[in-house]
């Protein structure tokens, strides 16, 4: 039901939804209905959004603390290459903490290890 709001042109509406999703992110039987559906995808275009960045990494971050959701989100259309991005771009001094814990959560899969570490990217990694 919150699909068609996320993204959605209104910010406002987009903060809402984003709300409401990581409100039900906390329980196991929303964060399957997140999973099974489209929203993942969507959450994982959202992380573009400057503006929704922290409530988007929220939300993800909750739901990669499930094993299960784990490798159904490195399943995913590039979540790995998105966090990826993500982390080395980050002008901040210190990465923000939902994004560390998200992005070590997704390298905990073998398969989210080896999207984050394709095309070199180890060396910026450790500069970073």
């Amino acid at each position: 039901a919150l699909a068609p709001f996320i993204p959605s042109t209104s910010e406002a509406v987009l903060v809402t939804a984003l709300r409401l999703l990581y409100n039900l992110s906390f329980d196991a039987k929303c964060r399957e209905a997140i999973l099974g559906g489209d929203l993942l995808n969507r959450l994982i275009a959202c992380l573009r959004k400057r503006m929704q960045l922290p409530l988007v990494l929220r939300v993800l971050y909750n739901l990669s603390c499930d094993d299960k959701a784990r490798k159904a989100m490195c399943k995913a259309d590039h979540v790995g290459v998105a966090l990826r991005k993500q982390v080395i771009s980050c002008e901040d001094h210190m990465l923000p903490p939902e994004l560390a814990a998200l992005a070590i959560n997704i390298a905990t899969v073998e398969a989210g290890a080896e999207a984050m570490c394709s095309d070199q990217v180890m060396r910026h990694y450790l500069e970073r």
